[in-house]
């Protein structure tokens, strides 16, 4: 008898590599969001330290405690506004306070802050 030589995919071999490469292409999707969202976190985060240190440097220069509950106010830098608040913590000292700093782009503050400082300061 003649021998037919086949040439080519079976319809099942060629759905079963579609599925590999649609399940390949939705991971690859996936990790392409993932990095895009935390390139923008992280061109955040640098600017964000930069607010920070100036409102701490701020604090240190007038030599003034910020007020016990947080103090809000915005400050722009680079086109974009910034949610800073600072405060005061009691020691066990009278004379020195822990000074806290934190620094978001939006106003909602359950969600961790982009940047936090802490320093101490001594009354003047």
């Amino acid at each position: 008898m003649y021998k037919r030589h086949q040439s080519g995919f079976t319809l099942l071999e060629v759905m079963v590599a579609m599925a590999v490469l649609a399940i390949a292409g939705m991971a690859v999707m996936g990790m392409l969001r993932e990095t895009l969202g935390n390139s923008q976190y992280l061109a955040d985060k640098r600017p964000a330290f930069w607010v920070a240190e100036n409102a701490m440097t701020d604090i240190q220069l007038t030599k003034k405690w910020p007020p016990r509950l947080w103090k809000e106010e915005r400050v722009k830098l680079g086109n974009k506004t910034w949610y800073v608040r600072s405060r005061s913590v009691e020691t066990v000292s009278d004379d020195l306070r822990a000074i806290e700093v934190e620094v978001r782009t939006i106003k909602d503050d359950t969600k961790p802050a982009l940047a936090s400082l802490q320093s101490h300061l001594l009354k003047s």
